[in-house]
């Protein structure tokens, strides 16, 4: 798999990408290409961030990706997503596959299908 997305500007997670996470080789892989990309294309941010911080950040942010391969309650990214008016593309899953579709905020996807993610993104 090769990550070169030349849109992507900004990387929002939930929780620690670099603590417990990163043990999963797909995420250790996505994280080393991450760090191969210029600067100026791509931001982690891999600590806490705060109330006033994460207004910005959706600010900056044209699209929020929720590529769920696995979900059943509920997404705080996504009701901040919706909170700061940012269009969003998630997994087709649960909750928040049917919040997507009944408030028209974005497109859902086939949950582990990457072209059709890419697609989306797009």
């Amino acid at each position: 798999m090769r990550l070169s997305m030349m849109i992507l500007s900004l990387i929002l997670t939930s929780g620690s990408p670099s603590r417990g996470i990163s043990k999963k080789p797909l995420i250790r892989e996505i994280l080393h290409q991450i760090t191969q990309l210029p600067e100026e294309q791509i931001r982690l941010i891999d600590r806490f961030v705060d109330d006033d911080e994460i207004q910005k950040l959706f600010a900056l942010s044209s699209l929020v990706v929720l590529p769920y391969t696995f979900f059943h309650a509920r997404s705080g990214v996504l009701q901040l997503a919706m909170k700061y008016g940012t269009p969003v593309v998630v997994s087709d899953l649960g909750g928040i596959g049917e919040t997507v579709h009944a408030r028209g905020i974005g497109e859902c996807v086939t949950p582990n299908d990457p072209r059709a993610l890419a697609e989306a993104i797009r």
